[in-house]
């Protein structure tokens, strides 16, 4: 059988079955302002159907005579639709005390999620940033390559270039499951100074017989000066990092994928 006929991207025409987008901050949220949070994300409950799933906050306090205080107070929430299959979520907002958490898990293409991104970060952003100042932003994916086919017909070197730099080549010896890491620290001036994490874990695995090959990219990007929502640059300079970090993550699919995968799934597509 043909590689064609054998290898099946997670979603046909891409190979991504989530994305995350993430924001984060160095102080936990006071208890009090998930309130605030909860009229702020209204306008986007007709997306998000489900109940709101509340979290908590368990504070532990030993005083110096040896007493235990114990808190229980609100810690964030978090909001849900349901994905097609049973016990899943097409997507979801995770507000917690140090973090905000964007998962895609409809994804077709960039533009699209981007803009949806943009809106839920229009609402949430400007309220959370004039509290405690954004640090960090992050964009993580999972892309899913499925084997429908003899597992021991599986040839890697089909999937993954044999001269990658971001894998081991010893995957293309070994016979069995495998996982290969890399990761590695880039610094940055543009938009704003800071140093971006770029990790690249891609494995072998196997589920009910199912062989595939599945490839996890995290970018980290954590800005020398914070981001509060008075900064009027602070939306534009997301903006150019979200990009720089799809595209950091396009390249190294490229690297990391044959020519025949990569028109599998549009890779060199503006979109």
């Amino acid at each position: 059988m043909s590689l064609q006929d054998s290898l099946f991207p997670f979603g046909g025409n891409h190979a991504i079955q989530n994305a995350v987008f993430v924001l984060e901050w160095t102080e936990p949220l006071p208890s009090a302002f998930f309130e605030k949070l909860r009229e702020v994300v209204e306008p986007l409950k007709s997306e998000f159907p489900g109940p709101i799933q509340d979290q908590r906050r368990l504070t532990v306090n030993f005083s110096p005579g040896g007493h235990q205080v114990q808190t229980d107070e609100p810690g964030g929430f978090v909001l849900t639709r349901a994905g097609s299959a049973p016990s899943t979520n097409a997507r979801s907002i995770v507000l917690g005390d140090q973090q905000c958490l964007i998962q895609i898990g409809d994804y077709t293409r960039w533009k699209h999620a981007k803009a949806d991104v943009d809106r839920y970060l229009d609402l949430l952003f400007p309220e959370i940033a004039t509290v405690r100042p954004i640090g960090v932003i992050g964009l993580q994916y999972v892309d899913v390559f499925n084997w429908k086919g003899d597992p021991a017909a599986m040839q890697v070197a089909d999937v993954l270039r044999t001269d990658s730099k971001y894998l081991s080549s010893n995957v293309f010896a070994v016979n069995e499951l495998w996982h290969s890491h890399h990761g590695y620290f880039d610094s940055y001036q543009q938009p704003r100074e800071g140093k971006q994490l770029d990790n690249i874990n891609v494995s072998r695995v196997e589920t009910a017989g199912l062989s595939s090959i599945q490839i996890l990219t995290s970018h980290r990007s954590q800005f020398r000066n914070p981001l509060w929502a008075s900064d009027a640059e602070a939306r534009s300079v997301f903006d150019v990092t979200f990009e720089r970090m799809h595209d950091r993550n396009k390249a190294i699919l490229a690297d990391l994928l044959t020519e025949p995968v990569q028109q599998m799934i549009k890779l060199n597509y503006s979109v």
